[in-house]
């Protein structure tokens, strides 16, 4: 109680003795140790604390009340009316047209590949291997799955002609009217929700990965979001408190003049990140009415628009429950931060090979199992996977196709 009081009336926290509360909130609480407490041992205490630590813990207490914001924008009423709206619509009956033909049901999500134009190896990788799984799925669990690029605009015609012959061949690949490169990610994922907004807007969620990743989608599109309810939801890796890069030639900096703010506002990382359907129309229409902010760096953006989405009085409620284990942020299984692990789902910073690679393992392992060209999916009760450590050693290259 104590500390909601503080948080509440914008004051920092200090407490005497061990704090254990959550793998957050005790970040922006001052631990003191004061054998024979008095209000002058404390001031001291206080005092000797360097300038660098009071800064983080400020920027810290702000990234929490905005974490607590995002979830409780709305009043409970709110809230509630919109959870009980989404499981009205849920059970509702089939509409009369569909009673024949092929069954009705809402599309459970759609997945959606950012890849740059010239990553034909990737692509090719993709759907060898954990696309192939997508494609399995798509009927059973309601899935679409596509690959989004730049425009061909002529700029490289020898790469333009390519990627034409390989729509032609392959009916997976969406073309956004943005230009090719880093720098144009944030445009690129604003029209990527806008481009879902209008096409696949009546999906429960919407799944965004990277190209460079090895995934095993089968948790959670069967298990995590079946069991989640599709209202105002975002999941991923999140990252709290990122600080903005001062080095001009850091993909993520933003001059002063743009972005101000010493810290990002709570963002997605891009590997793989779920949002719901309702906070993608949300922020595709307000991009259409010129009321987004944008940034440099799609990750870092992408949370400045989920936090405007919120101060125009939406709630969101940011989850990341499972991130670190789930999410291997590095390719290596000894690493200080986003090792892979037995119950790894996905695999970052990745290349052909590796992808191969992984499947193979999965496949050896009986993970995957092939009858003809019919794949089965075994999924283990514990959880744990098949090991992918062999494909991660230093002896593996990552081509840049």
């Amino acid at each position: 109680q104590a500390f909601v009081r503080a948080i509440g009336l914008h004051c920092i926290p200090v407490f005497n003795g061990f704090v254990s509360i959550t793998n957050m909130f005790w970040n922006v609480i001052v631990p003191v140790e004061l054998d024979d407490f008095d209000i002058r041992n404390l001031l001291g205490h206080l005092i000797s604390m360097e300038g660098a630590s009071y800064d983080f813990i400020a920027k810290y207490h702000r990234m929490l009340m905005d974490v607590l914001d995002y979830r409780y924008k709305q009043d409970f009423e709110d809230r509630l009316r919109l959870t009980a709206c989404t499981l009205c619509r849920q059970m509702a009956p089939i509409p009369p047209q569909h009673l024949e033909g092929e069954p009705y049901e809402t599309p459970l999500a759609f997945v959606g590949v950012y890849s740059a134009n010239r990553n034909f190896a990737k692509r090719h990788a993709v759907r060898r291997t954990w696309g192939r799984v997508l494609t399995v799925m798509q009927s059973k669990w309601r899935l679409k799955w596509k690959f989004f690029l730049s425009r061909l605009d002529g700029e490289e015609p020898i790469i333009d002609a390519r990627v034409r012959r390989e729509m032609e061949d392959f009916d997976d690949i969406c073309i956004l009217d943005v230009g090719d490169g880093y720098k144009q990610n944030s445009v690129k994922g604003l029209k990527f929700l806008q481009y879902i907004a209008e096409q696949y807007s009546n999906a429960e969620y919407l799944v965004k990965v990277d190209d460079d990743i090895y995934w095993r989608p089968d948790p959670l599109l069967t298990s995590w979001l079946p069991a989640t309810l599709p209202v105002r939801y975002a999941w991923g890796f999140w990252d709290f408190i990122s600080p903005v890069p001062t080095d001009e030639n850091d993909n993520f900096y933003n001059p002063p003049e743009l972005f101000p703010e010493g810290v990002f506002p709570p963002y997605q990382r891009g590997v793989l990140r779920v949002m719901t359907m309702d906070i993608v129309r949300d922020i595709a229409a307000m991009g259409k009415a010129g009321e987004l902010q944008m940034i440099f760096g799609d990750d870092p953006c992408s949370g400045v628009h989920v936090q405007q989405v919120t101060k125009a009085g939406k709630f969101c409620a940011i989850d990341d429950q499972g991130s670190y284990t789930f999410f291997g942020m590095e390719p290596a299984c000894v690493a200080k931060f986003g090792q892979v692990g037995a119950k790894t789902w996905v695999v970052h910073h990745v290349g052909v090979e590796r992808i191969d690679c992984m499947y193979d393992a999965d496949v050896r392992e009986g993970y995957y199992t092939y009858e003809g060209d019919q794949l089965t999916i075994n999924a283990p009760a514990d959880g744990r996977f098949p090991a992918l450590c062999d494909c991660l050693g230093a002896n593996l290259t990552i081509p840049n196709g």
